[in-house]
């Protein structure tokens, strides 16, 4: 699970730096061939990001305390609803989780009606340097998947504060900018 976790932490680094260059390339040389290889580059990422937070969940789930981040934020006697919805508790999973819905935006962005657009390049360009930016935070400071030096017995534990039906949907909601979603919905139809 390290090993995977890992893996797929640094592999959103390099996808992302290639999309950016295979974008800025095509751009340049006018070349559909490159533009094509770029929006394969964020459906990639988009599969990355989710296998890193599928594992997240999984550790999360599981009580894996062997990683810094599920000691941190759980412990055994924590509901399930709460075990899962620690991926944003603290900081790590708070950017992972950045990171994959600006992955699936970004997929769905340029698979869109709209893949034609001429703008199309320079939108995942600046998608894909803003999901490279997450994953190299977690690459650099703020691992989800650390290890720790020894294994605990139980987590730390949820902050009390957190453990409120509310945390399960605020922060996605908030992160994907829908928690006024029904207030703007006359002006997404305008558009």
């Amino acid at each position: 699970m390290y090993l995977i976790g890992n893996i797929s932490i640094y592999l959103g680094i390099v996808i992302s730096l290639y999309g950016i260059i295979a974008n800025i390339v095509g751009i340049k040389k006018k070349s559909s061939k490159w533009i094509e290889s770029a929006r394969g580059a964020v459906l990639s990422l988009a599969f990355v990001a989710s296998i890193a937070s599928f594992l997240l969940l999984y550790i999360l789930g599981t009580s894996q305390f062997q990683y810094k981040y599920v000691a941190s934020y759980t412990n055994e006697s924590l509901p399930m609803a709460y075990k899962l919805t620690a991926f944003w508790a603290g900081n790590a999973g708070s950017l992972l989780l950045w990171a994959v819905l600006l992955a699936l935006y970004a997929a769905m962005v340029v698979f869109s009606k709209e893949k034609k657009n001429p703008m199309m390049p320079y939108v995942s360009s600046i998608l894909m340097v803003n999901i490279l930016f997450f994953f190299t935070v977690m690459a650099l400071n703020a691992n989800p998947f650390g290890m720790t030096d020894k294994i605990p017995a139980d987590g730390k534990g949820l902050n009390p504060m957190l453990q409120n039906p509310g945390m399960i949907l605020h922060p996605v909601t908030l992160y994907m900018a829908m928690s006024d979603w029904p207030f703007h919905s006359h002006s997404v139809l305008l558009l």
